[in-house]
């Protein structure tokens, strides 16, 4: 094997290696936005229950 032909193979074996980070890094990427996702309905659920609760005990916001 010639050194073109080293460097063509370590080249090919390079950008298999960074597809394959670019992938797990979308993966990663993916995963934190459901996780924020959620958080936001949750805390969204939690500022409506508290709504709730302060008009159930002082009667504001009728």
């Amino acid at each position: 094997m010639t050194t073109i032909e080293k460097l063509q193979q370590q080249i090919l074996e390079l950008d298999i290696e960074e597809k394959q980070r670019k992938k797990e890094a979308d993966a990663r990427g993916k995963k934190a936005d459901a996780r924020l996702a959620k958080l936001e309905k949750f805390i969204d659920k939690e500022t409506k229950d508290t709504k709730k609760l302060k008009e159930m005990i002082f009667g504001i916001g009728k």
